[in-house]
Formats: structure tokens, C-alpha cells, sequence
């Protein structure tokens, strides 16, 4: 890895420790304190706060599909596997503390639709890779009466849960 990409890694793991313990109110000038090196090093690799908020919140969602896919292609049935996922992936989400995402809007209206847009539709390539659609999947992790569960759309793959509406 070059120095770039090292201090890039390097800016985006420290990033999200300042994150994590202050949210939004991180600043340049903390990260810079935290690695040892000055602000003005950190703006040669991101020109602004929300450039660096931007590749923090793609790396971490990289990491998230990355381990979706782990568990997989590892051993197992597919409901085991759904299940795990799904209670496997809330801990990889609580980096990134959704529950700011008003003020996300507020102040960096690209990074909360960066992360909409990774919310919305990181299921699908995961899906397609096991062969399922999502009432499949309903129906497999968390078993419903038949009747009780009604799409809103034919479209297989489409993991809005706004397409699925489970009867109470």
C-alpha cells in the first residue's frame, strides 16, 4: 500500500473512533492531534470533513457487505445464514449511529444520502448470490401465517422492507 492509501486507511480508522465517541462534532484538527501529523497534511488527502465523512461511510459499508457475504459462503442453511446475518449485521451498523442521521442531513445533506443509498440497496447483489427473493426470505428467517404476508410488488430482489407488509 503507498502512503496515500495508507494515510487515507489510517485517517478514515481514526475518523470513526472520533465519531464513535463524538459524533458529527469530530474535528479535522482532533484527527490530526490523535495521528501527530497537521491539519494540513489531512486536507492533501481530504479536501473537507465531509469528503473524509463520505469514505468513512463507504469503507463502512464495504465492511458490512463483506461480512454479509462471510457468512454466506460459509456453512450452513440458508435460514441459518439469514439469520445470522441478521443478527450479525446491527453491530457492524452501530458505527455508524443512524440515530444522527437529522443532523446528518442537516449539516452534510451528501454523506445522509451516501448513507440512504447504501441502506436502500446493499441487500440485492447479496440476495441475488444465494438464489432468493425477499418473500423468501421473510418467510425463512421469521416464519408468518400464510395470508398474513403481502407484497406491494413483483419485482424479485427488492429489499425496500416498505415492499413487505407483515399483518399483525
Amino acid at each position: 500500500m503507498d502512503e496515500h492509501n495508507e494515510l487515507r486507511t489510517r485517517l478514515r480508522a481514526v475518523g470513526m473512533e472520533l465519531f464513535r465517541r463524538d459524533g458529527l462534532r469530530f474535528t479535522m484538527q482532533q484527527a490530526a492531534a490523535m495521528m501527530h501529523i497537521s491539519k494540513k497534511t489531512i486536507y492533501a488527502v481530504y479536501p473537507s470533513k465531509e469528503a473524509l465523512l463520505l469514505d468513512m461511510v463507504d469503507d463502512a459499508f464495504t465492511r458490512i457487505h463483506a461480512r454479509k457475504q462471510r457468512i454466506l459462503d460459509g456453512p450452513g442453511t440458508l435460514a441459518e445464514k439469514l439469520r445470522a446475518v441478521i443478527i450479525a449485521l446491527p453491530e457492524e451498523y452501530t458505527a455508524l449511529d443512524l440515530q444522527q442521521m437529522d443532523l446528518l442531513d442537516e449539516k452534510y445533506p451528501r454523506v445522509a444520502a451516501r448513507v440512504r443509498e447504501h441502506l436502500e440497496t446493499g441487500w440485492e447483489p447479496t440476495l441475488a448470490s444465494v438464489g432468493v427473493n425477499l418473500l423468501a426470505v421473510v418467510r425463512c428467517v421469521c416464519p408468518i401465517p400464510a395470508g398474513s404476508c403481502h407484497s406491494t410488488t413483483q419485482t424479485p430482489l427488492t429489499m425496500r422492507w416498505s415492499a413487505v407488509t407483515v399483518a399483525h
